[in-house]
């Protein structure tokens, strides 16, 4: 069945279904930095079951938000890269976390804020950069310390237990 097919017609509605379910800010979030594997989607956002990561990778890809193709470093696997249309997301991104810090402060809830490396991990060197400089953590998060960009499973374990499924940054 085609998810297009279930989308709203007006245009805010519609956008935010297109966000809107288990993980797929993380995901959007993580496929920001470029083209990555299944496995390394899944290694890196932590507490993703593969299930649900599939899930909405298709989803994505049916809206155009991405594309899979063959990867180049792997003979026998594939990777997931944004397309242009998904690449547009950047600046909505950027403005939804920029807002939840803003809600969050207005409704006395700022403490509870996290960066969201708190849930994903950073690339490791054979996958590429680390996370662009657009998405820093808010006034009264702490930022991880020079050289110290990946944070520990037990962390992300914990930010995960603490935030509920989806939450990002």
């Amino acid at each position: 069945m085609k998810l297009i097919n279930r989308l709203p017609g007006l245009p805010a509605e519609r956008a935010l279904k297109i966000l809107s379910g288990r993980w797929k800010a993380v995901l959007l979030h993580t496929l920001l930095e470029g083209p990555q594997r299944t496995c390394d989607l899944q290694n890196r956002i932590a507490g993703i079951s593969q299930k649900v990561l599939i899930e909405q990778l298709r989803a994505f890809e049916e809206h155009g938000m991405l594309v899979r193709q063959d990867c180049a470093v792997h003979e026998q696997g594939v990777e997931y890269l944004l397309t242009p249309l998904g690449q547009s997301m950047r600046p909505i991104l950027e403005a939804l976390i920029d807002w939840r810090a803003h809600h969050a402060h207005e409704v006395g809830e700022g403490h509870r804020l996290f960066p969201c490396e708190a849930v994903v991990g950073a690339r490791t060197a054979k996958e590429g950069s680390s996370a662009p400089a657009s998405f820093e953590a808010v006034d009264d998060v702490e930022e991880p310390a020079a050289g110290q960009v990946d944070v520990s499973r037990r962390r992300r374990r914990d930010a995960k237990q603490q935030a509920g499924p989806g939450v990002v940054g």
